[in-house]
């Protein structure tokens, strides 16, 4: 019925009852009578709203210095939340990557901006990926040269300090452009300074995984009271694909192209099909030296076999062909330490066997993944030629026995992994070569031999 058909008479009465009913305290629909009898209705509660990314950054601006630590939370949990906000990350490049204010945003400020950066940079999402290359492009000059002068030079005590700069900004760099990163573009980061980079490199392996901190709640608000929050260190490990694009890096600096195109004149020798300057060669085995001290004296190699052990051994998992090629990078990057330093193999020789977790850590579990796989590649091939085995009754035929054999070997082949046991063993044959066969290391790799299962691998 429409108000228009409703006499007066009649609506005022209808509307006469609604009004005594609510002021009776009368609940006709549930026949309650709450409050004393007077009938109340309750507003819904307005659900609270959430604080824009923005708004979160524009507040941070007001402290002094200022605190980034709930938009590093965020773009560890939601990394979304930052790239979808327009020109967020742009202003934050220019806000505090690039401010030249170091008493309200100092080196931990742009340290947490490196860490939204590389916490988004996982985004699977190549349009969300294409942005943050976009933003990395912004870094002005002042930028990298404020990198250079906190890092480059050594401190007070004639000590470098950590290169924390320069190690997320390769982290940065790695996440945005699809772990394809390569030494050149490491040493351009470090301005040509090849100590620097490796210890970037190292640093990053050595952490194995990254503290941030997050804005947790710690108590959830009570009636006139409010909620309590609190920051907290929580670790991140790196993934196995940062891991094994340090790997790659590791092996550029003991490649001598690497070397002479970082020199402006091995650079033009290069472009233009010359031969090098027999000076240049000899500063490549000084290089190579240094190189080989760095390495031991630091640690690397350790640092390094730990790394590998958490990202490829601890899942249990069959390795996949960019775990093989990684162990590869690890070998050449000693095997050539070895070949081109023209002093102190011999110590390294002997320290890589008996001073380092290289074997028990990286050696033999990847030879023991290697023997596995290669057996069930081996058992494989066999099912294979027992399926095809009788082709129709045709498998006495001279040409239907080398098809079958043919098919069935398919199995085997995985240069990938041919490679990565090839490179294995010949770091092997440079560390036992004239050492005493009663060390430790020798009774293991004894225990340990699997060449009858590798036989069968086709080469």
């Amino acid at each position: 019925m429409s108000l228009a058909n409703v006499g007066p008479s009649t609506w005022n009465m209808d509307k006469a009852r609604q009004v005594t009913d609510h002021v009776g305290g009368v609940d006709k629909e549930n026949n309650a009578m709450p409050n004393g009898g007077k009938a109340t209705t309750k507003a819904p509660a307005k659900p609270k709203p959430e604080l824009s990314p923005t708004w979160m950054f524009n507040s941070a601006l007001i402290s002094s210095p200022v605190d980034l630590s709930s938009l590093v939370t965020l773009s560890l949990e939601d990394p979304s939340a930052i790239l979808n906000e327009v020109g967020l990350l742009n202003k934050m490049v220019d806000k505090v990557l690039n401010a030249k204010n170091s008493k309200r945003v100092d080196k931990d400020t742009r340290l947490d901006v490196l860490q939204i950066l590389a916490n988004v940079a996982t985004t699977e999402d190549e349009m969300e990926k294409e942005k943050v290359r976009k933003v990395l492009a912004g870094v002005g000059e002042w930028f990298e040269k404020y990198m250079e002068s906190q890092e480059l030079s050594p401190s007070r005590h004639g000590k470098r300090v950590e290169p924390e700069l320069h190690k997320s900004m390769l982290k940065v760099l790695c996440r945005a452009y699809d772990y394809a990163l390569k030494t050149d573009d490491l040493l351009e980061l470090t301005g040509g300074d090849r100590r620097l980079a490796l210890e970037s490199v190292v640093g990053l392996l050595e952490d194995g995984e990254e503290v941030v901190m997050e804005v947790v709640q710690r108590a959830a608000a009570k009636p006139g009271q409010r909620a309590q929050w609190e920051q907290r260190a929580t670790s991140v490990r790196h993934e196995k694909p940062l891991v094994v694009q340090l790997c790659h890096l590791l092996l550029g600096f003991t490649r001598a192209d690497t070397y002479f195109s970082s020199l402006d004149e091995g650079f033009y020798y290069m472009e233009a099909g010359l031969e090098l300057p027999e000076y240049t060669i000899d500063q490549f085995s000084v290089e190579m030296d240094s190189l080989l001290h760095i390495s031991m004296s630091s640690k690397l190699i350790e640092t390094l076999a730990k790394a590998m052990n958490g990202a490829l051994f601890s899942n249990g998992r069959v390795l996949e062909p960019a775990d093989h090629k990684a162990v590869c990078a690890v070998h050449g990057f000693l095997q050539n330490l070895y070949l081109y330093a023209t002093d102190g193999t011999e110590e390294l020789r002997n320290y890589l066997l008996s001073d380092t977790l290289l074997v028990p850590h990286m050696v033999l579990p990847y030879l023991e993944r290697c023997v596995y796989h290669a057996a069930v590649m081996s058992r494989r091939a066999q099912a294979n030629k027992d399926a095809l085995g009788d082709f129709a009754g045709f498998a006495d035929l001279p040409e239907v026995a080398g098809l079958v054999e043919e098919v069935s070997d398919l199995s085997l082949d995985y240069p990938e992994l041919v490679q990565g046991i090839e490179s294995t063993l010949r770091t092997l044959i440079i560390l036992s070569f004239r050492a005493p066969r009663t060390r430790l290391m020798f009774q293991l790799l004894h225990r340990f031999n699997p060449t009858p299962s590798l036989l069968r691998m086709k080469r």
